[in-house]
């Protein structure tokens, strides 16, 4: 049985008992009530079915992202050993240096780098703490450096002479 046919079965059902005029009125007020909100649970259930496929699939992206991440990182990880078994500090030594000098943020200021067992000790002045900190993060990208322990010193900057004439 449909809803309409529900509505008007009951609509007749009560005016066969004698209701009157106004219960009439009344039951199908009530009746036309219940079909629309009948449809806005229908529609709302149908939403949040949408919703919950939605998140279901956001979710099987999320595990499909995550698994790529640790294959990603567990092959990373594999040629980071690699380099380092690989990495001799003779080598490591001319590797940095090579980076220090070819970065071009780095142009005409003197780094030193020394290596031993993989650690990179970096010394020297800077104009800026930007160089102190890219220098560090050039060397810690070499493969096989362990560690940068950034020993590099800014320098103050000189005071301008001041111009015209003192009193």
């Amino acid at each position: 049985m449909t809803k309409t046919w529900m509505s008007a079965g009951l609509v007749l059902a009560l005016a066969a008992i004698g209701c009157g005029r106004s219960d009439e009125e009344r039951l199908q007020a009530l009746a036309a009530r219940l079909d629309q909100q009948r449809d806005a649970v229908a529609e709302a259930k149908s939403f949040a079915d949408e919703k919950a496929q939605a998140v279901a699939d956001a979710e099987a992206d999320l595990e499909a992202a995550r698994d790529q991440l640790r294959t990603a990182e567990q092959q990373l990880h594999s040629l980071e050993e690699q380099a380092a078994e690989t990495a001799s500090d003779p080598v490591l030594f001319r590797l940095v240096q090579k980076r220090l000098l070819e970065s071009g943020e780095l142009e005409g200021v003197a780094i030193a780098a020394t290596v031993e067992g993989g650690r990179v000790t970096l010394t020297g002045e800077v104009p800026e703490d930007d160089l102190r900190k890219r220098a560090g993060e050039i060397a810690g990208e070499v493969p096989g450096v362990v560690s940068v322990k950034n020993e590099i010193r800014v320098l103050a900057p000189v005071a301008a002479e001041p111009s015209g004439p003192t009193p």
